[in-house]
């Protein structure tokens, strides 16, 4: 099974992905000997398509994650803050 990109190319099955026609943006992550390679595509942006390609060690797959973990942890402690505690709770 493949999918198709928004340019067309072809994406082997081993590389998960949602297609621009679900959003507007792309994820896709594939294994690579030394570790992954993220690729994240925009299908607009200043009214052109950007596809930034990262390389990653497993370490550095490690402390990515980690990190973007932490930030959906932040930003999820802003969105929904905790209400007040009572006195004498």
């Amino acid at each position: 099974m493949v999918y198709r990109a928004s340019g067309g190319e072809t994406v082997p099955r081993n590389r998960r992905c949602a297609t621009m026609t679900d959003r507007d943006w792309t994820l896709r992550v594939a294994p690579t000997e030394a570790g992954v390679e993220l690729e994240f595509a925009l299908a607009d942006l200043g009214g052109r398509p950007v596809t930034a390609v990262i390389a990653l060690d497993r370490a550095e797959a490690r402390h990515f994650a980690r990190a973007l973990l932490a930030a959906s942890g932040d930003a999820a402690e802003r969105t929904f803050p905790h209400p007040p505690v009572p006195d004498g709770a």
